[in-house]
């Protein structure tokens, strides 16, 4: 009924008197189905980090044109890492933007174009700033936030100059022009966190924005990834590596075909192949799998960008820059159901998905026999980690105890002051330098691979500080020392994903 009421053009008022609001849904994104959509195309630092390689990013987008594409870009290269180190400087007293000057410079030169008036007002803007730090010698979270969005600022009028020369219509955008607003707050340029968080307003207002240039796309966006502004009009960040954030909140506002993200891998990986070589690319993720993937670890993708288009459904492909005719990863809401091989073959092969890992965890052993029988004392532990902000990664309980880890790659965690408030209602052990590996896997397939884990483990000599296992469908989560994460990877890997 939705689809052939949808094909109209409107809904008629006497219509939705006699619908109900779910129908009304149903009708309005029918309709939506059916009208031209955008592609979300979103390039990362490194694909963007000299001039050949924004030349072959010029050419991916000129092949999606067919595909109405909104660009979304972080900053060029190492962009945001000298900004940092300007700031540090000024804080010193040195005012230094000539690193940043003469990579963009060299960037624009190698693509044969001149540095937009735009961008060389940029720069005035940033000497100013990093004078006034030496001045007052003094750099707080929101002007490191400041300073930091002259990368991704710089980068989308630097490439749409070039887009220009290429026969693209392009349009450099900041983000917070097409409606892009957070909460107040810092982000962090060390970590995903970040204390702004982008408003449920924003959705509405970017689709107002870009739903006009869907019906008759006359332009391409390149859109400012990573940055936006408070409810303030102060410069907000979305935490470390946000332009896939970014990306993803435009992609569910206009309800886009896809999410594009473009890197200079081939897709999600079985494991970091810096670690294991021989990892293969993963064909294809449902959300749920993609998270914890990214939650634990893979770098691949953000770990906040894969819940806003998973709420409306939007796929997300992630594809390698390099070689844009590989097929990448594809992450969707379902995927047929594995069934693990039998007979004399390997009976591994193709049940678990992937494995990613975590360094440098620290894991709280939290206990207390006062506490044997009183139902207090996970709501008194819990109510300190609410106190001091305190996130937690795995967590295994008994009545009298609880063990849990803690990343502080994540988010900066004062574990002394929060150690001292613990050892007031129970006994506290604090062990560092610790990894986290994870295993994708379907539970129905969990107990021969744990099975696996396991008589690995034990066949290395190797003691498991803590496993976990039940509270996610998809994951098999154990820590281990640090100095052991490398050995155990290659060596499950190798059994999980043999060479063929």
């Amino acid at each position: 009924v939705a689809m052939s009421i949808a094909s109209g053009a409107m809904t008629s008022p006497s219509l939705a008197r006699v619908m109900s609001a779910e129908a009304l849904a149903m009708v309005e994104h029918a309709m939506e189905e059916q009208e031209p959509r955008l592609t979300i195309m979103k390039f990362g630092g490194s694909s963007i980090q000299d001039p050949q390689s924004i030349r072959r990013v010029a050419r991916i987008v000129l092949d999606g044109m067919r595909g109405n594409p909104v660009v979304v870009l972080s900053a060029m290269g190492k962009t945001t890492n000298m900004l940092l180190t300007a700031a540090d400087s000024a804080l010193k007293g040195t005012v230094d933007i000539s690193p940043i000057v003469d990579f963009t410079r060299g960037i624009a030169e190698g693509l044969g174009i001149e540095v937009p008036q735009s961008v060389e007002e940029l720069f005035q803007q940033l000497s100013k700033v990093l004078t006034g730090i030496s001045l007052l010698e003094d750099v707080t979270p929101r002007i490191q936030d400041f300073i930091v969005s002259f990368g991704e600022r710089i980068s989308v009028r630097v490439l749409s100059e070039f887009f220009q020369t290429q026969g693209i219509t392009a349009k450099p955008t900041d983000a917070w022009e097409l409606g892009m607003v957070t909460s107040r707050g810092a982000g962090s340029s060390g970590s995903a966190h970040s204390d702004a968080m982008v408003l449920a307003e924003s959705y509405q207002h970017i689709k107002a924005s870009l739903k006009p240039l869907a019906r008759s796309y006359d332009h391409t966006p390149v859109v400012t990834g990573y940055i936006a502004k408070d409810v303030d009009g102060k410069i907000t960040t979305l935490g470390r590596d946000g332009s896939d954030l970014s990306a993803s909140i435009i992609g569910a506002a206009v309800h886009a075909v896809e999410v594009q993200i473009w890197k200079d891998v081939c897709g999600v990986l079985t494991c970091d192949p810096r670690v294991v070589p021989t990892a293969i690319p993963v064909e294809l993720l449902t959300f749920e799998e993609a998270a914890e993937l990214t939650y634990f670890g893979s770098k691949v993708v953000h770990p906040h960008a894969l819940l806003p288009i998973q709420r409306v459904g939007v796929p997300m492909v992630v594809k390698s820059s390099i070689d844009p005719s590989a097929p990448g990863t594809r992450i969707a809401p379902t995927r047929p159901p594995i069934e693990r091989p039998t007979g004399a073959g390997n009976k591994f092969v193709g049940v678990v998905t992937a494995i990613s890992m975590k360094r440098g965890i620290t894991m709280l052993d939290i206990s207390s026999t006062r506490m044997l029988g009183q139902h207090g004392f996970l709501a008194k532990t819990f109510s300190l980690f609410d106190k001091f902000g305190v996130s937690v990664d795995v967590i295994a309980t008994s009545e009298v105890s609880v063990s849990l880890t803690l990343d502080p790659h994540f988010k900066t965690v004062d574990i002394g002051s929060l150690t001292k408030a613990l050892e007031r209602i129970a006994n506290v052990v604090v062990s560092e330098e610790l990894g986290l590996i994870t295993l994708i896997v379907a539970k129905a397939h969990s107990t021969p691979v744990m099975r696996l884990v396991m008589d690995t483990l034990d066949d290395m000599g190797i003691d498991v500080k803590l496993l976990s296992h039940g509270a996610s469908k998809v994951n098999i989560s154990f820590l281990v020392d640090n100095a052991v994460v490398d050995d155990v990877i290659l060596c499950l890997h190798g059994t999980l994903f043999p060479a063929e």
